[in-house]
């Protein structure tokens, strides 16, 4: 899909456009329709309406966010500073409680920096629910593979997706983002029989307390990994 900085000549206010591609079906775009309609939390990007174009392209129109997501952060030498990482942590943990603690939970199913924005500098917000499902009994390979749970994985790639899947990816996110490396580097996927590198090694000014927070939400044994978003926040 292309996303676009888009202005409502009648409101005089800018949204954000995303124009899928012609390939992308229905089904899809209903999916992200549904996974955001009723959701309404400031870190979690708003829907605002969707609808067909006259080429049959199919776009979604949501608030938009003045700033870049957070790759940039991982790609190069830029920092976000301890403090601004336990912010970040806050932020996405609030957004996945307010998602998991609904009667249908929805599993965002790609938490990763590229999928978050840093807005005007105040709060981050999540974005893209392309492949976000409520439907527990999809088993769908989705998602980015450096963020998923190796432990999720089953025979046929067909994913068990629980509460604690967008647990591991947000821990492996804040683990970049603290340490500048990832987890498992110089592998670039996480493995069930691997021990993940020690973020307090890596960078230093990590408390004991938060490196042992970290490797706990990327875990790849599920029984010792926090359970859903509330656990993990209440850890934090």
């Amino acid at each position: 899909s292309r996303v676009f900085k888009v202005k409502h000549r009648i409101q005089n206010l800018f949204y954000t456009m995303k124009l899928f591609n012609e390939s992308v079906n229905f089904n899809s775009v209903k999916d992200e329709y549904e996974a955001l309609k009723n959701l309404k939390h400031r870190n979690i990007v708003q829907f605002v309406w969707n609808d067909e174009a006259s080429n049959g392209q199919f776009y979604t129109v949501m608030e938009y966010l003045d700033g870049e997501n957070l790759s940039n952060y991982t790609r190069t030498d830029a920092r976000l500073s301890i403090f601004k990482v336990v912010d970040l942590a806050k932020d996405m943990l609030a957004a996945l409680v307010e998602m998991q603690s609904r009667e249908k939970p929805i599993l965002h199913r790609d938490i990763k920096p590229q999928n978050i924005i840093w807005d005007n500098g105040e709060r981050f917000v999540l974005i893209d629910f392309n492949v976000a499902s409520s439907n527990t009994e999809n088993k769908d390979f989705v998602g980015t593979n450096p963020y998923l749970a190796p432990d999720l994985i089953h025979e046929n790639y067909k994913v068990h997706w629980d509460k604690s899947a967008d647990v591991f990816a947000l821990g492996v996110t804040l683990y970049e983002l603290a340490c500048k490396h990832y987890p498992w580097d110089p592998k670039k996927t996480p493995r069930v029989s691997e021990i993940p590198n020690d973020p307090k090694i890596l960078e230093p000014k990590l408390s004991r307390e938060f490196a042992d927070f970290l490797l706990k939400a990327i875990a790849t044994n599920g029984e010792l990994r926090f359970k859903d978003a509330f656990e993990m926040q209440e850890a934090l």
